[in-house]
C-alpha cells in the first residue's frame, strides 16, 4: 500500500511541533506490525517542519520512505496534485480543503471553530461567534459541507471533541489519540536561550505560547494584568510568541505587561517554560494543543479557562479561571503563588498526571494502525 503523510501545510505555531513529534517517531515504529503493510511512504513537510525535526536524514534512510520538502503554499498544491495516487493520505493537522487525492483520506482534526460554532459553543465564545462577519460564517458553513466529502476518518485529542465531531459526520469513524510531549521538553541540553528583560521587583511572569487567532484570546491578558496589579500591587507580565503583524493587530498601543519574543522553536519553548512562573492559557476554543502537558512536564503550574477540552486533558491538576471576569482570574493567579505548600503539592501531582499520556512512539503506532485499519476495513467490506 502507498501512503502519504502530509505536513507541508504547517508553517507556524503548535501545529509544527505536532507534526515534528510524529515524524520523528516514524523510525521507532517502521518495522512494527503497524507499518508492515506499507510498500511506500512519502512524507511531505514544510521547510518549518523540516527545520524542527532533529534528524531528517535518519528518516530519509529508512527503506521505502521518501521525504519531500515543499517550498511554498503553491508548491504544496502542485506536490499534492502531481504525485501518483496514494492508497492513504494522512494530513496530520487539518482539515485542508484542497480536494481528495488518495483513495482513503485521514485527518488530524484541529479546527474546533467548525464544530463548536455550529453545535455547542463553549463559555465565552457564543457571542463572538454570532458577531463574526457574514463572509466568515459562510466560509465556515462551506467548510462543514466539505468536511465529510474530503475525509473518511478523523483523529482528535479528546472524547469531548470526538462527540462533537461525530454529530457532523455521524457515518465516519472518529478516533481519540491524545497529544504527546516531545523529548525536547525533558532534555535541557536541547533547550535554546531566548533573551528576556530583567524582572521587576516581585514580578510574576506567565507564559502563553500561541498564534494570534481570535479564539486564542490574547486581549484578555492586559485586563488580567491590570486587575492583578490594582488589587495586589505586584506586576503581572506575559511572555507571548506572536508574529510582528499579530502583535500590531492585537495590541496597536504598547502594553507594558506583554513581553513578545516572536515565533519560537520547541527548544526555545522549553526554555521559556523554565524561565517563567506558569503557563497562562486563556484560549476559548482548543482542539489540538500540547502546551498544558508540556508545562506540567517541566514542572510548571497551568492556569487555564474552565472549558471541556482542558477539563478532560488536565482534570483537577490545573487552576481554572473564568472566561469573562478578569478580576476573578487575577485572584486565581494570586492564589497559585500565595500558597507555596499547595503549589508544590499540585506541581508534583501534575507531573504524575502527565505520565498517563502516551509516548511519541506509541502515538505514531496508533496513527499508522488507524491508517491500516481504514484500508483493511474498507477492503473487507468490498471483498
Amino acid at each position: 500500500m502507498r501512503v502519504q503523510i502530509n505536513a507541508a501545510n504547517l508553517n507556524h505555531g503548535g501545529a509544527v511541533a505536532v507534526a515534528a513529534n510524529f515524524i520523528e517517531n516514524v523510525p521507532a515504529v517502521w518495522d512494527s506490525m503497524a507499518t508492515a503493510w506499507i510498500t511506500y511512504l512519502e512524507i511531505l513537510v514544510s521547510p518549518r517542519v523540516a527545520e524542527e525535526i532533529d534528524d531528517l536524514d535518519l528518516i530519509r534512510r529508512l527503506d521505502r520512505v521518501d521525504v519531500v520538502v515543499s517550498s511554498s503554499r503553491l508548491d504544496l498544491k502542485s506536490l499534492l496534485w502531481s504525485r501518483p495516487d496514494f492508497d492513504v493520505r494522512f494530513t496530520i493537522f487539518g482539515p485542508e480543503y484542497l480536494g481528495r487525492k488518495a483513495a482513503h483520506e485521514v485527518v488530524g482534526f484541529a479546527d474546533g471553530t467548525i464544530v463548536r460554532a455550529w453545535h455547542s459553543p463553549e463559555p465565552g465564545t457564543k457571542e463572538q461567534t454570532l458577531q463574526l462577519p457574514l463572509r466568515s460564517r459562510i466560509t465556515g458553513g462551506a467548510k462543514r459541507m466539505l468536511l465529510a466529502r474530503n475525509y473518511d476518518t478523523y483523529v482528535v485529542q479528546t472524547s469531548e471533541m470526538a462527540d462533537s465531531l461525530r454529530s457532523l459526520v455521524p457515518s465516519r469513524p472518529v478516533h481519540v489519540v491524545p497529544n504527546v510531549v516531545s523529548g525536547v521538553f525533558t532534555d535541557p541540553t536541547r533547550w535554546s536561550h531566548v533573551p528576556l528583560p530583567d524582572r521587576q521587583p516581585q514580578e510574576i511572569r506567565l507564559f502563553y505560547p500561541a498564534r494570534g487567532y481570535v479564539h486564542k484570546n490574547h486581549s484578555y491578558l492586559p485586563l488580567v494584568s491590570r486587575a492583578f496589579e490594582e488589587t495586589f500591587g505586584i506586576p503581572l507580565t506575559f511572555v507571548t510568541t506572536l508574529r510582528s503583524e499579530e502583535m500590531q493587530r492585537i495590541f496597536p498601543d504598547p502594553e507594558p505587561c506583554i513581553i513578545n519574543v516572536g515565533e519560537i522553536s520547541r527548544g526555545q519553548c522549553a526554555y521559556l517554560y523554565e524561565k517563567t512562573d506558569a503557563l497562562f492559557f486563556p484560549s476559548l476554543n482548543e482542539t489540538f494543543s500540547s502546551s498544558p502537558i508540556e508545562a506540567m512536564t517541566i514542572g510548571k503550574p497551568v492556569i487555564a479557562l474552565d472549558l471541556p477540552f482542558m477539563n478532560e486533558m488536565l482534570g483537577g491538576n490545573c487552576w481554572y479561571v473564568p472566561a469573562e471576569n478578569a478580576q476573578l482570574a487575577a485572584e486565581v493567579v494570586w492564589s497559585v503563588f500565595n500558597d507555596q505548600n499547595s503549589l508544590s503539592e499540585r506541581t508534583v501531582q501534575s507531573q504524575i498526571w502527565v505520565q498517563r499520556f502516551t509516548s511519541g512512539s506509541e502515538q505514531a503506532f496508533r496513527y499508522f494502525s488507524i491508517m491500516r485499519d481504514r484500508v483493511g476495513t474498507t477492503n473487507n467490506r468490498h471483498s
